[in-house]
């Protein structure tokens, strides 16, 4: 005659006071109590899941006092994001080749995309699409 015991808890802890209290009822004894640590548990992703990178927060918007001069300049475009970049220069890419992509970040002084200072990534956007 085989007998199976399944000890289920949700921690470790839990477990072993269910050992505890089974092993108890065998011998006639008292639960041991055992002290029960605060557990915090990460939750675990899937091997070989990366994790999704943060998303960049929006900048708030300036705003102009009334005593500056307004002058007609780029302000008025939206800095486009990493990922409006990084798309425009996959497309570029596969229309003018990597190297062209490779000049314009050496225009830039950009060793990536990532690297295009935001108050040039209107420029850069637009010379990408012009390789298009």
């Amino acid at each position: 005659m085989s007998i199976q015991i399944i000890i289920n808890g949700d921690s470790a802890t839990e477990a072993l006071h269910e050992l505890s209290t089974l092993a108890a009822g065998f011998t006639g004894g008292n639960v041991v109590a055992l002290p029960v640590k605060a557990q915090v548990e990460k939750p675990k992703r899937p091997a070989g899941v990366k994790p999704e990178p943060e998303k960049e927060a929006d900048p708030e918007p300036v705003q102009e006092s009334e005593n500056e001069d307004s002058t007609p300049d780029d302000s008025d475009v939206p800095i486009p994001s990493l990922v409006e970049l990084r798309a425009k220069a996959q497309e570029a890419g596969k229309a003018a080749g990597k190297p062209a992509i490779k000049a314009l970040l050496d225009k830039y002084n950009s060793a990536s995309i990532t690297d295009v200072p935001e108050d040039q990534r209107a420029a850069f956007l637009a010379a990408l699409e012009a390789l298009l």
